[in-house]
């Protein structure tokens, strides 16, 4: 067992992950986070909801560079 503070820290959140069966936690590759992530970016340009037409650029690059 480790009684590091990190450690300590890992197994608190072990024990709640634990206890929310409908939560999961897993590990995702950075190329693979690069849409959500141009997407939060994009977001706080804005103060309240914005609707789209059409695809944002921001989503649409990243469409594209997943389909090559």
């Amino acid at each position: 067992t480790d009684f590091s503070e990190f450690g300590v820290t890992i197994q608190q959140c072990r024990l709640l992950l634990q206890s929310l069966p409908n939560f999961k936690v897993c590990f995702v590759r950075k190329e693979t986070d690069s849409l959500p992530h141009s997407i939060a970016r994009a977001s706080t340009s804005y103060a309240g909801p914005h609707f789209y037409s059409e695809f944002p650029s921001c989503i649409a690059a990243n469409i594209d560079l997943a389909i090559i």
